[in-house]
């Protein structure tokens, strides 16, 4: 009886082991469930996993395989030699681990809910790694964020994970999405550098900043879209939206403000500040735009500088230099300096070529109007030079200036520095006294005395004394006398009638004399232009024309002090 009793037993404790085993409680309600013996606090409760060191765990690797998945023990300590690669190799701290059948992982005590987080600490709580490896993030299970030590990147699929490009920046979808080996790039917006492959040291900040670009270095832009299509032009910088939008290859560029310089292709070296500034340029070169709608309408004309509001704004043309508001707005052409405001804007689309235009207006008479291919210069006011009471106010150099000279003027109004023509000169003339014969009355004679003279237009004063004493008798008997002097060629007697052939009005110097005076002078000019290139000798020569045909002789007392003759050069 008593046997069969414990059969019965066995086979009821043999049922309990094939369903559910409960400790302190009749009803398990579970595969294994414990229930507290006491509730009151005068009993330790609980469940005690088997302790063991890390090193004593070690040295049962052989003992766990998939069979033991699953199993939790607590080490009391970390193994003392940690193996790469080895089951043990996290266990570094005392805690529960649990086997998942390749290693024992750490249960964590302190796990991060998707849900939020309390009591969280900034100083001991954060997301990341505690070993030098990156942090990942990612959405869809496509990379959307990476933290390491050569780059960093946030946005899905910012930062291509299989480049080897370092130190770069990417925040925003697709930004660097593409980048292979390119360095020291900042991407921030969607899209933005989001086809760099190569390029390095590129700037972008804006939604499809750069997006384009694939090996251009060194370029900024900030702006919507600013530098889009650069594919690989280098070290532009574009601020603004749509500014050096269209840009591909041109390089060395600088556009500040909206759409400034955005149809722009492969022109290089242009600047451009202001809204719309330079805004049609495609291909010029080395051109300068200062102020909204400067230089907007310009798109092949190359080293223009335009500075105002609307400076050279609707103008094609190149070298030109333009500052004011509104200043040749709307002019065509090459090589013009304007200068004011609304100067050189008279009419629609007209075309001005090497061109100087000062004004303050839109006038087709501006103040200052020189032609730079005409060499002239034209003032529509009065010209005036005052420097207060400093000497030397005006310098011409044109060849012909000299000491002493003047300005003057041809019919045309050409200016030419020349000798001033009131400067007299004295002749040297021979201490003599020449005596003209009686009864000569068709022929000049030489008095001996020559004139020499430079090129040139020249007037020879005479002041001459004369004498009738040494024919007394004559000059009561007979009738009046009229001396002339000219000038002749050669000492050879000359015609009364004939001259030097350089003679010019006045061709005589001549006095009257009454009859029965003895003394007296003779005083007049005598014009000469000496065309021969040098110094040139002329002759003195006399002759007497009496009232009654019968000719007295005279003296000439060039030995007189009264007597004299100069020259003055004229014009």
């Amino acid at each position: 009886m008593k046997r069969n009793l414990v059969f019965i037993g066995l086979l009821t404790f043999s049922s309990f082991m094939y369903s559910q085993v409960g400790i302190n409680t009749p009803t398990p309600r579970a595969t294994l469930d414990i229930t507290a013996k006491t509730s009151d606090g005068s009993s330790p409760e609980g469940v005690i996993f088997p302790k063991l060191t890390g090193d004593e765990i070690k040295s049962a690797d052989a003992h766990y395989g998939a069979d033991q998945v699953g199993t939790i023990i607590f080490a009391t300590v970390g193994v003392s030699s940690k193996e790469a690669g080895s089951k043990t190799e996290n266990i570094d701290t005392p805690g529960y681990y649990y086997f998942d059948g390749v290693k024992w992982m750490k249960i964590k005590e302190n796990s991060w809910n998707i849900d939020g987080n309390t009591g969280t600490d900034p100083n001991i709580h954060f997301i990341g790694t505690k070993d030098n490896q990156d942090l990942i993030f990612k959405r869809n299970n496509m990379r959307s964020g990476i933290i390491s030590d050569k780059n960093t990147a946030f946005g899905y699929e910012a930062l291509n994970p299989l480049g080897s490009g370092v130190y770069n920046t990417a925040m925003g979808v697709s930004a660097l999405k593409s980048v292979t080996t390119g360095r020291y790039n900042t991407a921030v917006g969607s899209e933005a550098l989001q086809s760099n492959t190569t390029g390095d040291e590129n700037v972008s900040i804006g939604l499809g900043t750069l997006s384009s670009s694939t090996t251009g270095n060194y370029n900024t832009a900030l702006g919507t879209f600013s530098l889009f299509s650069n594919i690989s032009g280098l070290s532009n910088t574009a601020v603004g939206r749509f500014s050096s939008r269209l840009n591909t290859t041109g390089s060395f560029n600088t556009s500040v403000g909206v759409q400034s310089l955005e149809s722009n292709t492969d022109g290089s070296e242009n600047v451009a500040v202001g809204y719309v500034s330079l805004a049609a340029n495609s291909t010029g070169q080395n051109n300068t735009a200062l102020g909204n709608y400067a230089l907007t309408q310009n798109s092949t004309g190359s080293d223009n500088v335009a500075v105002g509001y609307g400076a050279l704004r609707s103008g094609k043309g190149s070298q030109n230099t333009i500052l004011g508001t509104n200043a040749a707005s709307n002019i065509n052409g090459d090589g013009n300096i304007v200068i004011g405001y609304e100067a050189g804007t008279s009419s629609s689309g007209y075309v001005l070529n090497n061109r100087l235009i000062i004004a303050n207006s839109s006038t087709i008479t501006p103040l200052i109007d020189g032609n730079f291919s005409a060499k002239t210069l034209k003032t529509n006011g009065a010209f005036e030079i005052n420097n207060g009471t400093r000497n030397g106010a005006i310098k011409i150099v044109d060849g012909t200036q000299d000491t002493g000279k003047v300005l003057t003027s041809d019919a045309d109004g050409v200016g030419i520095w020349k000798s001033v023509a009131i400067s007299f000169r004295p002749l040297s003339i021979p201490s003599i006294t020449y005596t003209h014969p009686a009864n000569n009355n068709n022929m000049a004679k030489y008095t001996g005395v020559p004139i020499t003279l430079p090129p040139g237009k020249w007037l020879i004063n005479v002041t001459l004394g004369l004498e009738f004493m040494n024919s007394a008798a004559d000059i009561y008997s007979k009738g009046s006398n009229f001396i002339r002097f000219r000038l002749g060629d050669t000492t050879r007697d000359l015609n009364i009638g004939s001259f030097s052939s350089d003679a010019m009005l006045p061709k005589l110097a001549s006095a009257g004399f009454g009859k029965s005076e003895e003394r007296g002078m003779v005083r007049g000019d005598l014009g000469v232009n000496n065309t021969s290139g040098a110094n040139k000798t002329y002759y003195l020569l006399a002759d007497n024309v009496s009232s009654t045909g019968g000719l007295v002789s005279f003296d000439v007392r060039f030995d007189w002090d009264e007597s004299s003759i100069t020259y003055q050069p004229i014009q």
